[in-house]
């Protein structure tokens, strides 16, 4: 805050400091005035005072509930179910705080909520982080001419998860590169869930 301040003199200044201001504490629901005293004058502004929060519900979960291992939790599309002292309820989309903030615990994790010194939660779905890739089966074609696209028919990966569990896919993983330009044995590099394999094929 800066206060304008006019002396006797004419002279006009502004100060961040030195002056006073009533009352310290909000104890009053509404509109409040809070009057700012300086060298024997005052003045004033009003400030909003909210009730008491007495309650905090999900009114709307966020729009991402599944994540993986170690992802940073999303709040958008989330409202919050405000109830005060006084009775009225209103619904807000900011202004409370999540926790945790990074996702570490694999399966259901509790979000908790907190506003106005009341909280609420509820569970997100939190899958293992992919640990390794490797190749399971690789590709029906192998030998390609120089300019040919690869062509990953046929290929599997195995996964393994964080937690120990073991998958094989046919889908989902992306691979470079695209086009085989190198003549000679060429190196596909296959990455799935920012884990990576690798293995040659042939280029005539």
């Amino acid at each position: 805050m800066k206060l304008k301040v006019t002396y006797t003199n004419g002279i006009v200044k502004e100060i961040t400091g030195g002056f006073t201001c009533t009352p310290a504490k909000m104890t009053v629901a509404g509109q409040q005035k809070i009057v700012v005293s300086y060298g024997g004058q005052s003045t004033g502004f009003y400030v909003t005072v909210n009730p008491p929060v007495s309650s905090v519900t999900i009114a709307k979960k966020p729009t991402k509930l599944t994540y993986t291992e170690g992802n940073t939790f999303n709040a958008s599309g989330m409202k919050l179910k405000v109830t005060y002292a006084n009775g009225s309820v209103k619904e807000i989309t900011s202004g409370f705080t999540c926790t945790p903030a990074k996702l570490s615990n694999v399966g259901q994790q509790k979000i908790v909520v907190s506003y106005g010194g009341q909280s609420t939660g509820f569970y997100v779905t939190v899958n293992p982080a992919v640990a390794s890739v490797t190749i399971a089966k690789k590709p029906a074609k192998l030998t390609y001419k120089k300019g040919e696209s690869f062509n990953s028919a046929g290929m599997k990966l195995k996964i393994t998860y964080s937690d120990g569990t073991i998958k094989t896919v046919t889908s989902g993983f992306s691979y470079s590169p695209s086009k085989l330009n190198t003549a000679g044995q060429q190196k596909i590099i296959v990455n799935y869930g920012g884990k990576t394999t690798g293995f040659y094929v042939t280029v005539k």
